[in-house]
């Protein structure tokens, strides 16, 4: 029963930072404006990128919910961590950023994007290890 518990904040802290990276990622820690003849930079694919893992991330936790099979949570904790994995790798690497260091994209978006990942990888990682370790035991 305690291992229920444990995986329902891990759940919680996974929605939240999943919805934190999709939602801050256009609203609060955006990439940079558009130039001045109205096309974007193509840091905005970027941030488009990372809203899109951020929203997967936050969608995981709800298969969590909805399907009650053990595997199948824990294959979604698996799901988790490959696409925080591949969300810190979005802004640069993936998709690359504008080239001066002070751009907003570089300055504030990038590092936003890798800490809220890395934290969903972690989380990730807490729940593939409690939902095994509560599967110890049991065989199903």
């Amino acid at each position: 029963m305690k291992e229920k518990g444990s995986i329902r904040i891990i759940d919680i802290i996974s929605f939240v930072i999943g919805l934190s990276l999709a939602v801050g990622v256009k609203l609060i820690f955006h990439a940079c404006a558009p130039m001045e003849d109205g096309h974007f930079m193509n840091c905005h694919k970027a941030e488009n990128a990372a809203m899109v893992t951020g929203s997967l991330i936050a969608a995981s936790v709800i298969v969590r919910y909805a399907v009650k099979i053990r595997s199948v949570q824990t294959s979604s904790f698996v799901v988790q961590i490959v696409l925080a994995i591949i969300t810190v790798f979005i802004p640069g690497v993936i998709i690359r950023l504008c080239g001066m260091a002070d751009m907003r994209c570089r300055s504030l978006m990038r590092p936003a994007v890798i800490i809220l990942a890395v934290f969903a990888a972690l989380a990730g990682v807490a729940g593939v290890l409690m939902s095994l370790r509560g599967s110890a035991g049991k065989e199903e």
